[in-house]
């Protein structure tokens, strides 16, 4: 891994590009289920291995009001491309209707249940890299300002850990492209979750919106953006532009941890590598290049290096460049590319 000097940059690091707009994170999950807890016997928890229905699911019997339990599904997919983590989320039917029937809560808004939930994002290898928190309601209409896919829900980000530190914003619940294929998503607590993926669940998906204060941002210095040339470190220009197939690296902040870990406000040791734990990529115009090393800047406490190679496919002129970690873009900026 190669590393070019930083003191350019180091005095310039928190100097980042302006206007990032929210980060728009699309989720896809698998084999949801849903516990109730439809027995006070706890020591009938998890205990049985093949599918059981809770009272709910009973033909003819709907379900009451106040009951409550537990949702645990796998994220399968996050913006269309293959993905790992696990969402678990605790709820509590509160079935609010304006015109309510028996055993429904009367109110001004409908909604199905008050809900928390924590959404945590692994590696391929499943190492863990950021968790989500969300709070809100589950059915009725979804918040204002939400994508048009939106269907129903009513989340609040948070807070979030690791990549997603200090994280805010709102999801909302979206149909599936390819619709649900009908699977049961509520078991009984005595259904032992282990056997969760053989019996089967659920496919759902969200929209999460995240705001910026959780992105990561490419460094600025007076000539431009702290993008430079892999062969000796000088900065990216109208004058001496980047080439088809060149090695390039940019200077960033806030691509959140690092293995080996390092303390939020620690610097990052001399003559180590910190290699960032979530993914990234960058992004020139709409062509996504995978990022061949992406850490921390030894002796700064949040300064990173990410190199990349720029593909020969790309067009000359003046590009937009992004960086994207754990799925939030950064504010564009441009680079000249001949």
């Amino acid at each position: 891994m190669k590393r070019f000097p930083f003191l350019a940059v180091a005095g310039l690091i928190a100097r980042a590009a302006s206007g990032q707009a929210p980060s728009l994170i699309d989720i896809e999950t698998d084999n949801g289920v849903f516990y109730a807890y439809d027995t006070a016997d706890s020591t009938k928890f998890a205990t049985v291995p093949g599918v059981v229905g809770p009272w709910s699911a009973t033909p003819g019997v709907a379900s009451r009001n106040f009951w409550s339990g537990v949702y645990i599904a796998d994220i399968v997919l996050v913006n269309g491309r293959p993905a790992r983590g696990v969402m678990v989320r605790r709820g509590t039917r509160i079935s609010l209707a304006v015109s309510a029937g028996s055993g429904q809560a009367i109110a001004d808004a409908g909604g199905s249940f008050i809900d928390d939930g924590v959404w945590l994002f692994q590696r391929d290898d499943g190492t863990p890299f950021g968790t989500i928190t969300t709070h809100g309601l589950i059915g009725g209409g979804p918040p204002q300002g939400a994508p048009a896919l939106a269907a129903n829900s009513n989340l609040a980000v948070t807070g979030g850990t690791g990549a997603y530190y200090g994280a805010r914003g709102q999801m909302t619940a979206a149909p599936l492209a390819a619709g649900n294929p009908g699977f049961r998503t509520q078991a009984s607590v005595t259904e032992d979750p282990a056997s969760r993926r053989v019996n089967g669940g659920s496919r759902s998906r969200f929209l999460l919106q995240l705001t910026p204060d959780v992105g990561p941002e490419i460094a600025l210095m007076a000539g431009g953006p702290a993008v430079v040339h892999g062969r000796d470190g000088s900065l990216v220009t109208a004058a001496s532009p980047a080439s088809r197939g060149e090695a390039l690296t940019l200077y960033a902040r806030r691509l959140g941890p690092t293995t080996p870990n390092v303390e939020i406000g620690q610097a990052f040791a001399a003559g180590a590598r910190a290699v960032v734990n979530a993914p990234v990529h960058v992004y020139l115009n709409q062509t996504r290049i995978d990022a061949l090393y992406a850490g921390g800047y030894p002796g700064s406490t949040d300064g990173y290096q990410v190199n990349f190679v720029l593909p020969d496919t790309v067009t000359s002129g003046t590009l937009s460049l992004r960086l994207g970690v754990a799925w939030v873009n950064s504010a564009p900026v441009e680079i000249a590319v001949k």
